[in-house]
C-alpha cells in the first residue's frame, strides 16, 4: 500500500496546485463519488496539497471509506494540513479496525503532537495478550488485547501494531521523542470468573519493571474484561512508574 501512496503523491506533485479550476468542492465530490478507490485516494492527496483548512472536513469523512488506500491517503493529507480539526479527526478515528490504517494514524498523531491544552502522548505501547483455561483461548486473547488496547488509546497513548518490528518501533520513538513500554497480558478463566495479569517491561531493554493481577467473578468474558482493564491499567501506572 505504501508504494501506491507514493505513486499517488508523485502524480499529485506533477499536477498544478488546486485552484479555481479545481475547487475543493469538486475534489470533495470525487472523494465520495468516484467508483475507483485510486481516484478517491488521488482526490484525498490533492485536498491535502490544497493547504486549505476547509479540506479537513471531507478528508475526515473519507476515514469512513471502505478502502484502506483511501483512508491512508486521507490520513496523510490530514497530517499535512495539521489543523486542530485535522488532529481531532485523526484522534476520533485512531481505532480503525485495519491494523495498517491504525498504524498510519498513530504515526500521524505522533508527528503532529498534542492539541493545544492537551497533554502530550509520551508512551508508545507494545501490547501482547495470551489466554489460558477452558474455552476458546484464541478468542479470549484477541478480546483481551482489543479491550486493553482501546483503553490505552483512550488514555492518549499510541498503540503499536501487533507483532511490531523492533527496528520500526525504535525509529518511530527517535523521530517523535517517544517513550515506550512493553505490556504482556494473560487472561485466565477460572471456575468463578476471570483473572487478568499484566506484566510491564522496559523497551527496548525488555527488563521487568512490575506486574499487576486483578480478578472478577462472572461468566461473560467481555463484561469482565471491560471491568478489569481500567483497574489493571490504573494500577500499572503506579506500579511501573509510568509518566503520561
Amino acid at each position: 500500500m505504501q508504494a501506491l501512496i507514493l505513486a499517488l503523491l508523485s502524480t499529485a506533485a506533477a499536477r498544478p496546485p488546486v485552484s479555481s479550476g479545481q475547487p475543493l468542492e469538486f475534489l470533495a465530490r470525487q472523494l465520495v463519488e468516484a467508483k475507483d478507490a485510486r481516484a478517491r485516494a488521488q482526490a484525498a492527496i490533492m485536498l491535502g496539497d490544497s493547504d486549505d483548512p476547509l479540506a479537513a472536513s471531507p478528508l475526515c469523512s473519507a476515514l469512513y471509506d471502505a478502502s484502506s488506500l483511501v483512508k491512508t491517503s486521507a490520513i496523510h493529507s490530514l497530517r499535512k494540513l495539521g489543523t486542530p480539526r485535522a488532529q481531532e479527526c485523526l484522534t476520533q478515528h485512531r481505532n480503525d479496525p485495519d491494523p495498517e490504517v491504525q498504524a498510519e494514524n498513530a504515526k500521524a498523531l505522533a508527528r503532529l503532537g498534542p492539541l493545544p491544552g492537551q497533554a502530550r502522548s509520551v508512551l508508545y505501547v507494545l501490547l501482547s495478550a495470551a489466554a489460558v483455561g477452558p474455552g476458546d483461548s484464541k478468542a479470549l486473547s484477541k478480546l483481551t488485547r482489543d479491550e486493553l488496547g482501546r483503553r490505552l488509546r483512550n488514555m492518549a497513548n499510541i498503540l503499536a501494531p501487533e507483532h511490531e518490528d523492533k527496528a520500526h518501533a525504535l525509529a518511530l520513538m527517535r523521530a517523535n521523542d517517544l517513550k515506550a513500554v512493553d505490556l504482556r497480558a494473560t487472561a485466565t478463566r477460572t471456575a468463578t470468573g476471570l483473572t487478568l495479569r499484566v506484566q510491564c517491561f522496559s523497551f527496548p531493554e525488555k527488563q521487568p519493571v512490575g506486574e499487576l493481577t486483578v480478578s472478577a467473578a462472572g461468566d461473560k468474558s467481555e463484561e469482565l474484561l471491560s471491568a478489569l482493564a481500567p483497574r489493571v491499567l490504573e494500577g500499572l501506572f503506579q506500579t511501573c512508574h509510568w509518566s503520561n
